[in-house]
């Protein structure tokens, strides 16, 4: 049966924080879920949760703070069933693409991207049931996770697809929260959800371009520094156009620029394992 939970997890295990290069929380907590023997994916899920439960009483024992919790994999299993929607947005598109151009050239971009994915080739409706069984899946697990830790108030139910947005503090400006702004459980809801939010990104990008154009001192800029950077189609990941904005602590500071400093651009306003 084609599942993308696997591949997806792998994928996560890899997410660094820009600047340090360190591995994320989510990526920390993806590596000890694949570090777990055990052939199922959902169940080494499950037995991070023992893991991480007996790393706590250890460092409980030792008057410390163990550095991953087990009430992080609840979040990280909603963070996977959305990664799992990215992932088939991502399918679904290579097969349109496919479709569009398969007449004029006879390549089969969708192939690729199955193969990258660790999934079979499929069609648009066994795509579709695809994700939902991942859903059902991961969903069960999420159930599992919320019995073991019922002390933890407020948990927002699961979702194939979840957004979620911060809460600013009006006088600071700090972040107080992040809360559920939409949902979607199907395939064809979420699919809308992330279009919507590709839109608001490059919508963002477009206006932070173009303030950048009219504000950058070209003459007091390097060579290196006004060279337009051609992007690699081999560095996109599966998450890179996650719906949540980073949050403030994961976000990388901008180095100071030399004498004399260019202006910089505004930053644009400101859905997650």
């Amino acid at each position: 049966m084609n599942s993308f939970i696997d591949a997806i997890i792998t994928h996560m295990s890899n997410a660094r924080v820009k600047k340090s290069g360190e591995p994320t929380k989510t990526a920390l907590i993806a590596q000890r879920v694949q570090e777990q023997q055990h052939p199922n994916v959902l169940n080494r899920i499950a037995m991070t949760y023992v893991s991480l439960s007996h790393d706590r009483a250890l460092a409980k024992a030792a008057n410390q703070q163990p550095t991953l919790k087990p009430e992080h994999l609840v979040s990280f299993v909603q963070n996977a069933a959305n990664q799992v929607c990215w992932a088939a947005r991502r399918y679904a598109r290579s097969q349109e693409l496919q479709e569009a151009d398969d007449q004029a050239n006879g390549l089969d971009f969708s192939q690729d991207v199955a193969a990258q994915l660790n999934v079979e080739p499929m069609s648009a409706r066994e795509l579709a049931d695809a994700v939902e069984q991942d859903a059902f899946c991961l969903g069960n697990v999420y159930l599992y996770l919320a019995g073991k830790m019922s002390y933890l108030e407020d948990l927002p139910e699961f979702s194939l697809f979840q957004e979620s947005g911060p809460v600013i503090d009006e006088g600071t400006g700090e972040v107080i929260e992040w809360l559920v702004t939409a949902t979607a459980d199907t395939l064809d809801g979420a699919r809308s959800l992330m279009d919507m939010a590709v839109e608001r990104l490059n919508t963002e990008q477009i206006a932070k371009d173009g303030e950048e154009a009219q504000t950058a001192d070209f003459g007091a800029l390097s060579t290196d520094a006004v060279q337009a950077k051609t992007p690699d189609p081999m560095a996109k990941t599966l998450a890179a156009l996650e719906t949540k904005h980073p949050k403030p602590a994961q976000r990388a500071k901008k180095p100071a620029a030399k004498k004399p400093a260019a202006k910089k651009p505004a930053k644009s306003a400101k859905k997650a394992a």
